[in-house]
């Protein structure tokens, strides 16, 4: 393999990284009661700094996906390395598609959920054990950019786009240029330096983010069993004690998480600058769909609601 095709692998691998970990913060996201159902307020500050860092992940996404064609690659979303797995890993390649780095998995809000979520956004100078987004970045793309502007000419760019939450999409056409882009993304993740925890926009990293609500956990403020539904964890790993209900309703749920897959794949690989509007509406009817699937009653054996799997079936025909 040369090194522009291990680079756009690492690119292409970098932009899946980025959506699985959409799936692993909206599954607890979406177990925080609303006020409307009990919850408190501090429940729902918690529901705001996760679901802001979703909307940083979709921007992330886009910022890679502009590299990626770029480089004269296309993303892939939905074909092995590349599709996430839950449990599985984080960072997956095609030298590597077991993947390493953090596991992830589908869990509920918790100190668990918690620990798992700051794992995958830790700072690279906290010295983690194992490679972490950025990292993987520094290391397996940033160090291997091309110097010559002239390789930056795949084209294919998502047009300029306001991120719903921080930060802006940019097109890639340069070495300085994919260097920013980067730099966003790893910014908005760990923060700018060690003492500075902000991402540059006056918010809060996605780290710090995700240490406040741990701090709202272990000081009482946000309790787990009054604050959260008791949706079970790593639900494809208990998916065979489902009742024939709760499958359809899962079914149902992972046959539009496919469809936002599809959009996405579409939609990354092409100048349409629609990603935001399309995975955003995607995502409020996936949350309908998952809270339709939480309220048919608890998993048989368990005192658990069931939770969707997030697995993608590929259209027939």
């Amino acid at each position: 393999m040369s090194s522009n095709d291990a680079l756009v692998d690492n690119v292409r691998s970098a932009v899946a990284t980025e959506l699985t970990t959409l799936p692993t913060y909206l599954y607890p996201c979406w177990s925080i009661k609303p006020m409307s159902d009990g919850g408190s307020a501090a429940g729902q500050a918690a529901r705001t700094n996760i679901m802001a860092v979703v909307l940083e992940e979709m921007l992330h996404m886009g910022l890679a996906s502009n590299l990626l064609n770029a480089l004269g690659g296309t993303p892939c979303f939905t074909e092995p390395p590349y599709l996430p797995e839950f449990p599985g890993k984080l960072l997956r390649t095609v030298d590597n598609p077991d993947g390493w780095g953090v596991d992830v998995d589908l869990l509920p809000l918790d100190e668990a959920a918690i620990d798992m979520m700051c794992h995958i956004e830790l700072p690279s100078w906290d010295d983690p054990e194992g490679p972490t987004i950025g990292e993987f970045y520094e290391e397996y793309v940033e160090g291997l950019l091309p110097t010559d502007d002239a390789a930056y000419a795949g084209g294919r760019q998502l047009a300029p786009w306001d991120n719903p939450g921080a930060g802006r999409l940019f097109a890639v056409t340069s070495q300085a240029t994919a260097t920013d882009a980067i730099t966003e993304i790893l910014d908005q993740g760990e923060g700018l330096n060690q003492n500075t925890h902000d991402d540059g926009y006056h918010e809060l990293a996605h780290y710090w983010r995700f240490e406040e609500v741990r701090s709202a956990i272990r000081d009482g403020r946000l309790k787990p069993a009054t604050d959260v539904y008791p949706v079970i964890a790593s639900p494809r790993t208990n998916l065979g004690s489902y009742t024939p209900e709760q499958r359809r309703a899962n079914d149902a749920f992972n046959q539009s998480y496919s469809r936002m897959l599809d959009a996405l794949q579409a939609t990354l690989s092409s100048p349409q600058p629609d990603v935001y509007p399309v995975a955003t509406g995607m995502m409020e009817q996936l949350q309908h769909q998952a809270a339709l699937l939480r309220n048919t009653g608890t998993v048989p054996g368990t005192q658990f609601a069931p939770g969707p799997t997030f697995e993608y079936v590929a259209e027939q025909g």
